[in-house]
């Protein structure tokens, strides 16, 4: 195989076949640079740098030995973040431990830290989506995404002492609503996820990630649609790339023409920017405020798929659908 680039990223297809068909110096090659990648990615997740260089290795172990089975090396890098957040979520479940009883001024509320049961998740959820978009949004930058409450201040504008006070109440009223939906009496009936549609003008990026995210985030299947008014000829590359840091791959994908059938079809819709928005009735209309995607950079980008991830959490707590334990 010819000398591969020593900082490529993702690696050339034939450097991902040569890897897969046993060529040692083109997986040496992607090992030593998606070794790196995997270690802030796991940072990122919010693991000591400790932990993340061991799931990392990990992560590096599960490719050597599964490399030789990749059957399309065109995919190769939504096989390699997959492997990833198997990894990550292999760790988390090794790390799992009984939650002492909790403190209003240092722990962290998140459902799953709540849940021990199908009902529990759903009580959780119920008392997240009581309270107010302000306490929603501090309590996900600082327990989801891992913010510091300096981080946070620069986020929504507030002192860092403003903040704490502010996610100390957010978290009071989470307790207070949590301990109102534990006794309270909800009916053990099943329930079917209702019919999205995500909609926006191209159908090329945003509404291509959200359906995406959704069909992800969800533990068992949901029936998402998606589609535009004027649909691109192809899903924007960009939200191919960074969908792929996730390990979800929507290369195949294609946009739709929004039709009266899809629209019809739907119970609830999220108007992510069509720009001819259909008269909806009878439906839930929820319209979500990312901005264009026209321009922006892969960071730019990156930063949008997870406000958009957000958001689809937050539609999954109204809709009452159960998310994806890890």
């Amino acid at each position: 195989m010819a000398s591969a680039d020593s900082s490529q990223w993702p690696p050339s297809l034939s450097e991902a076949t040569a890897a897969r068909d046993g060529d040692q110096a083109a997986l040496a090659s992607i090992l030593t640079k998606g070794l790196p990648r995997l270690v802030a990615f796991f940072r990122g997740q919010g693991l000591a740098l400790a932990d993340a260089e061991d799931v990392a290795s990990d992560a590096c172990e599960s490719l050597v030995r599964s490399i030789g089975r990749l059957r399309s090396p065109q995919a190769f890098e939504a096989w390699f973040w997959r492997i990833a957040r198997s990894k990550f979520n292999d760790h988390l479940r090794r790390r799992h431990r009984p939650l002492p009883a909790p403190d209003l001024e240092t722990s962290r509320v998140l459902p799953e830290e709540h849940a021990v049961d199908q009902e529990d998740f759903r009580r959780v959820r119920l008392a997240f989506a009581r309270l107010g978009p302000r306490d929603r949004e501090l309590l996900w930058l600082r327990e989801v995404e891992g913010l510091s409450h300096a981080e946070i201040g620069g986020r929504v504008f507030k002192r860092e002492g403003s903040v704490r006070v502010a996610m100390l109440r957010a978290r009071r009223r989470f307790e207070q609503f949590l301990t109102q939906e534990q006794e309270r009496p909800h009916p053990a009936e099943s329930y079917q996820a209702p019919v999205v549609l995500f909609m926006a003008a191209n159908d090329s990026d945003c509404s291509q990630m959200a359906a995406a995210l959704l069909r992800e985030m969800a533990a068992g299947p949901v029936r998402v649609f998606n589609g535009g008014s004027s649909p691109a000829s192809r899903v924007d590359p960009r939200a191919v790339a960074v969908l792929a840091e996730r390990g979800i791959d929507i290369a195949e994908a294609h946009p739709v023409r929004l039709s009266a059938a899809l629209i019809e079809a739907a119970e609830v819709v999220v108007d992510l920017g069509e720009e001819n928005p259909p008269v909806v009735t009878g439906k839930r209309l929820f319209r979500w405020r990312v901005g264009s995607p026209a321009g922006k950079s892969l960071e730019e980008m990156r930063r949008t798929r997870d406000e958009i991830e957000r958001q689809v959490w937050e539609l999954m707590i109204a809709l009452n659908i159960e998310p994806r334990k890890l």
